[in-house]
């Protein structure tokens, strides 16, 4: 084999014998991507020969045909690996799936069950965060009685590597804050936060 045909790679038939192959033992994420690359492949080649034209087109065709066929067969992969998730109650994972195939799928009835699941999915996560809220308990530093009519809100914290709510790594790190429910009046903050917020300030030089 000569240097040229080692830079030129594999020629368009052969990517799609890959992919052939690939279909043939259900790897359909890995034959839409043969069948793909064929056609990127096939899409840059001329002929002069009226006939060699005409069968490029029906490569062409016949590889379109494949890569439809590839993607509703991964479609139908994704929502089988959705169920699973489902069934071992892995919500957000199954969600994810549902959307891989949603946008995999050209099929009509198949998009409109796919997206029937998601919705409802999407609800029953909904429901499944307000209930670990319901149940998460705020207690009192100082005296450790729970705090009645609290609302929780998942927050990211992001501060300086030194800081206790940073891991080794100095990334964000997830933790829940709260804030009385129907706080409607404006009331002054604690002596305590005034005093951090001042030492903030004094050690970035603001004040």
């Amino acid at each position: 084999m000569g240097l040229l045909n080692i830079f030129k790679g594999k020629s368009y038939r052969e990517l799609e014998a890959g992919g052939d192959s690939h279909a043939q033992s259900g790897a359909w994420g890995r034959a839409k991507i043969d069948y793909e690359k064929a056609l990127e492949k096939l899409d840059k080649a001329s002929s002069e020969n009226p006939q060699d034209d005409m069968r490029l087109r029906e490569d062409a065709q016949r590889l379109e045909e494949k890569i439809l066929d590839s993607k509703e067969k991964l479609a139908l992969d994704h929502k089988k690996t959705a169920e699973e998730m489902l069934e071992a109650q892995y919500y957000e994972d199954a969600l994810q799936y549902l959307n891989l195939a949603l946008e995999l799928t050209s099929n009509a009835q198949l998009t409109e069950e796919l997206e029937t699941r998601s919705q409802e999915l999407k609800k029953t996560i909904h429901r499944g965060i307000q209930q670990e809220f319901a149940e998460f308990k705020v207690f009192d530093d100082e005296t450790e009685d729970v705090v009645a009519g609290a609302s929780h809100f998942r927050v990211y914290v992001i501060t300086g590597s030194t800081a206790d709510s940073c891991d080794e790594n100095n990334s964000p790190v997830e933790t829940v804050t709260y804030i009385k429910a129907g706080q409607l009046e404006e009331t002054k903050p604690s002596k305590e936060y005034i005093a951090i917020i001042q030492q903030g300030y004094r050690d970035w030089g603001i004040v």
